[in-house]
């Protein structure tokens, strides 16, 4: 029997031991790996270098707007050619800051912030939708949205260009948006026409509901 007693108690001991052990090891496998990190090796310790984005590209047709302006701008599927009209575009826009630089100090050197400029410029806060009342159709004026004032300032700027005389898409495009960025040009006004033609229609503005 004392036999027996002594093979329980050691059973118990290393069964405790063991429950201790796989306790210790369940708890180091939970630590953040920024303590453990900061623990080993330090505060001071440069981080590790990292891979860069796969989905970040120097490429100005990376751009959201600029893509959304090329595939609109895009005429029978050649969308290389609507890219390639693009970036001589913003070509034309730079030395021509460029040579307004000599002049001026003020003047804005990143062909795509004032690519992005002119598009905001271009934007219409406000707009005008036909509503029928007693067989009369009314222009009612009506708050358009983010994406809307996108569209019309892209269709705008893209419109202008092509029926501007002369020849060179690439050189037409760059001078209206030099124009928009200025806050001049075909599209400004057809933005502040209907601007007027949504405050004109403002007595009619209950008709929306």
């Amino acid at each position: 029997m004392a036999a027996v007693r002594n093979f329980v108690t050691k059973y118990q001991f290393t069964c405790s031991r063991l429950f201790v052990a796989a306790r210790a090891v369940h708890a180091s496998a939970h630590v953040p790996c920024s303590a453990s990190a900061a623990v080993s090796v330090g505060d001071d310790a440069p981080s590790p270098p990292t891979a860069p984005s796969s989905h970040v590209s120097p490429s100005v047709l990376h751009d959201r707007v600029a893509h959304k302006f090329v595939n609109c701008m895009m005429w029978d599927g050649k969308k290389s050619l609507s890219q390639h009209i693009f970036k001589e575009a913003l070509e034309i826009v730079k030395r021509g800051q460029l040579t307004k630089t000599k002049k001026s100090e003020d003047a804005v050197l990143d062909a795509m912030e004032i690519f992005h400029r002119a598009v905001d410029n271009a934007k219409p806060i406000m707009g005008t939708t036909g509503v029928r009342r007693g067989g009369k159709l009314y222009h009612v004026p009506v708050a358009l949205r983010p994406e809307r004032q996108e569209f019309l300032a892209v269709k705008w700027l893209i419109t202008a260009a092509r029926e501007k005389p002369g020849h060179g898409m690439a050189k037409k495009l760059a001078a209206e948006l030099l124009d928009a960025f200025n806050h001049q040009g075909a599209v400004i006004k057809r933005k502040q026409d209907l601007h007027r033609l949504a405050e004109a229609n403002r007595a009619f503005a209950h008709f929306r509901w």
